[in-house]
C-alpha cells in the first residue's frame, strides 16, 4: 500500500469512529427515549408483580374455600 491509501483508510476508521460516537452521545442525550424505555421496564415489572399478587389472591381463596368444603 502507499502512504495515501493508507491515509485513506485512517480517514475511513476515523469517520466509522466519529459516527459510532456521535451515535452513541445522541442516544445519551436523549433524554424521551431513556424516560420512555425506562416507563416501560417498570411497567413490565409492575404488570408480572400484579400478575404474581392476583395468582396469590386465587389461591388463597381457593384454600379457604376448599376447608370450607371439607
Amino acid at each position: 500500500m502507499s502512504d495515501v491509501d493508507d491515509i485513506k483508510a485512517q480517514i475511513l476508521q476515523t469517520r466509522q469512529e466519529l459516527a459510532e460516537t456521535t451515535a452513541a452521545l445522541s442516544a445519551k442525550t436523549d433524554v424521551k427515549a431513556r424516560v420512555s424505555s425506562s416507563a416501560k421496564q417498570h411497567q413490565q415489572q409492575l404488570t408480572l408483580a400484579g400478575g404474581a399478587g392476583a395468582l396469590v389472591v386465587l389461591l388463597l381463596l381457593v384454600r379457604r374455600w376448599r376447608k370450607r368444603r371439607s
